[in-house]
């Protein structure tokens, strides 16, 4: 009876190189697809602290977009981990960091914080380090 050869082997036996190039791309295209990601992040966050900022001086209430824009990017940031269908696409991934990203306004939690203090800011900076 004829063995047939293993994929990725020759009749002889003798191993082959197959996608080197294809890996090479893959590679590289991931490594542009990070970059993109990664480079868009800071320009999302400067236009959303911006925009939370006005929110919040609208609503006159830090700590209430503070807590909803936590909760939303703590979602976010889990549907990230936890779903399988956002993992398997570029596009997908980089709208859930955007969201993400989007949602983060650590700035809100400064003002709030020297709000709270009032007149005595020369204490923030012991919060800052607690």
């Amino acid at each position: 009876q004829e063995q047939r050869p293993r994929r990725g082997s020759s009749a002889d036996g003798s191993r082959r190189r197959r996608g080197r190039r294809s890996g090479s791309r893959r590679r590289r295209r991931a490594q542009v697809q990070i970059g993109a990601i990664e480079g868009l992040m800071p320009l999302v966050g400067v236009v959303a602290a911006s925009g939370w900022a006005v929110v919040a001086d609208k609503a006159r209430s830090r700590k209430t977009v503070y807590l909803l824009t936590t909760t939303l990017s703590t979602i976010t940031l889990l549907l990230l981990a936890w779903s399988a269908l956002v993992q398997r696409s570029f596009v997908r991934i980089l709208a859930v960091s955007i969201a993400y990203r989007f949602f983060t306004s650590s700035g809100i939690l400064d003002a709030y914080a020297l709000g709270c203090l009032g007149d005595n800011g020369a204490a923030y900076g012991r919060l800052r380090l607690f």
